[in-house]
């Protein structure tokens, strides 16, 4: 699912860069709104892993998923300072907090009890609360209220805890039951596709009617009804989907997306975005446009995993507290000389200490991993 996810939010960047005129084209349009909804496989696939992990107890804190997800919450940090925003809650950070608080979560004596309990209570808070300031007209006397729940969001956060933490901890609840009735799962696999795939196909029919009749689709900052509906539908859809591809094994020998390489794609292809004119692509066929964005995800995996191939060389013989070092101290000379320069560089290291320490073999002078 998170390689399904990094495809999706490929495609979802390159449609939205386009020039206007070519945005409005159904084709690009239709992949571009599939794409949108890579930030919800991407949550969800963090829950399940949360869920699915051997380091489910009750007892002492996870410190491992804190280190991780501090890593992850300050790679943003540089990633959105890199692209010109200010400081904030973006993808990489919402799922460094979401690992942090289902690490908490996984303490308790009830987690799934817990964490279904907490989604409903979330859609109540931000789509009843919404009919609520509705009906009694508070949309300016209790602004502030109004984004704390997920009504209208945070100017600068793009995945605010309500009603996005959904995602996560229903994908908890999916590992931890995976992972109590894995044999079950196993030997009625085909059955349990079929009908996921099905039901969620069903979902977004039934969303996309709802959208004939004005329920609009929108997810910048907060979430509407129809699109938290859909999501659901999408994310059955896409487990049914990689369930397959993952028995045939051809789209993982075609992407080699796994572990950290999905997530390294997020600051090599926002590096590229930087320096790229997407406008220049204008008055071209649609065919040749579809071409490009094979091209450019292609392009975007190649480097991922060329990249992570280095950082696990790198991690290999380089010890965290001296890669700390090196980053604290480019980081204080970008700050001094306002160097942005070194901001790849930064990102690059940070996602080095995502890795576990590898294994590495020389032999006839080649270095195998």
């Amino acid at each position: 699912m998170r390689a399904i996810a990094v495809v999706f939010m490929l495609v979802n960047h390159f449609c939205v860069l386009l020039n206007s005129n070519i945005q409005n084209d159904l084709f690009i349009t239709s992949i571009s709104f599939i794409g949108s909804f890579a930030p919800v496989c991407f949550f969800f696939v963090t829950g399940v892993g949360a869920g699915f992990s051997t380091s489910y107890y009750q007892g002492n804190i996870d410190w491992s998923s804190i280190q991780k997800a501090a890593i992850l919450i300050l790679l943003d940090f540089f990633i959105r300072f890199d692209s010109g925003f200010n400081l904030g809650l973006d993808f990489l950070a919402f799922i460094g907090v979401s690992i942090i608080f289902l690490s908490f979560i996984k303490r308790l004596k009830h987690p799934i009890i817990l964490s279904i309990s907490l989604v409903i209570l979330m859609f109540f808070i931000r789509y009843a609360g919404a009919y609520i300031y509705k009906l009694f007209y508070l949309d300016n006397e209790l602004i502030t209220l109004s984004k704390f729940i997920g009504i209208t969001g945070f100017k600068e956060v793009s995945y605010w805890l309500i009603p996005w933490l959904t995602y996560p901890l229903l994908g908890f609840v999916f590992g931890r039951l995976i992972y109590h009735n894995f044999e079950y799962y196993e030997n009625n696999k085909m059955k349990i596709n079929s009908f996921v795939g099905l039901l969620g196909f069903s979902v977004v029919v039934i969303s996309y009617t709802l959208s004939l009749y004005g329920l609009s689709y929108f997810r910048w900052g907060t979430v509407s009804l129809n699109f938290y509906f859909i999501s659901f539908g999408v994310l059955l859809c896409v487990f049914a989907l990689s369930s397959i591809l993952i028995k045939s094994n051809t789209f993982y020998k075609m992407t080699y997306l796994r572990g950290v390489s999905c997530l390294l794609i997020v600051p090599i292809h926002y590096f590229l975005i930087k320096y790229l004119d997407f406008n220049l692509i204008s008055d071209y066929p649609i065919y040749i446009i579809s071409i490009l964005i094979l091209m450019w995800c292609a392009f975007n995996i190649l480097l991922a995993n060329k990249a992570l191939y280095i950082l696990n060389i790198i991690r290999k013989f380089t010890d965290v507290k001296i890669m700390f070092l090196v980053i604290i101290l480019l980081s204080c000379f970008l700050a001094f000389k306002q160097q942005t320069s070194l901001l790849f560089p930064i990102e690059f290291l940070l996602c080095s200490l995502l890795l576990n320490k590898p294994k590495i073999y020389i032999k006839d002078n080649k270095v195998t991993l």
